[in-house]
């Protein structure tokens, strides 16, 4: 059974549109959660075109790249990062997908990734997952990321 109205009369779930009926114009970083008093920004041309996030930490701040690959909304992402003062460093690496949400003008973004954390004697990966939106943004300002 599709979506749309069942015999009953409630309306059933509806698959959320793909990434290509989204607009084609620049979209902002909209932070949804945090992990830890970080703030989050960024934008993007276009649905398509790699991008940065950058997250600014109580302790640290650094940039995510996300490298689109087989879709306009998911590829890989990375990132990297030291607190030289901690003797803490992490190198993450994973992947990241997005579900439009056309009637909010955005895209959900989820990504996953093992950060390989050295840390007063630590030394291995630790999942983390992160989420936020891309919101479509007509007239923001747009840097294409190369």
């Amino acid at each position: 059974m599709g979506g749309g109205v069942d015999g009953a009369g409630s309306t059933a779930p509806q698959e959320s549109p793909p990434a290509d009926a989204m607009p084609d114009r620049p979209f902002i970083v909209r932070q949804t959660e945090t992990l830890g008093g970080e703030r989050i920004a960024g934008s993007v041309c276009r649905l398509g075109d790699s991008f940065v996030v950058n997250f600014v930490t109580p302790r640290v701040a650094f940039a995510a790249l996300f490298t689109p690959g087989g879709s306009p909304v998911a590829g890989n992402v990375s990132y990297a990062y030291s607190i030289p003062s901690a003797g803490e460093t992490h190198a993450a690496q994973g992947t990241y997908s997005g579900k439009a949400d056309a009637a909010a003008r955005a895209v959900h973004v989820s990504m996953a990734v093992s950060d390989h954390v050295v840390f007063h004697g630590f030394d291995g990966n630790l999942p983390n997952r992160y989420n936020f939106d891309l919101v479509a943004t007509p007239g923001a300002s747009c840097v294409p990321h190369h």
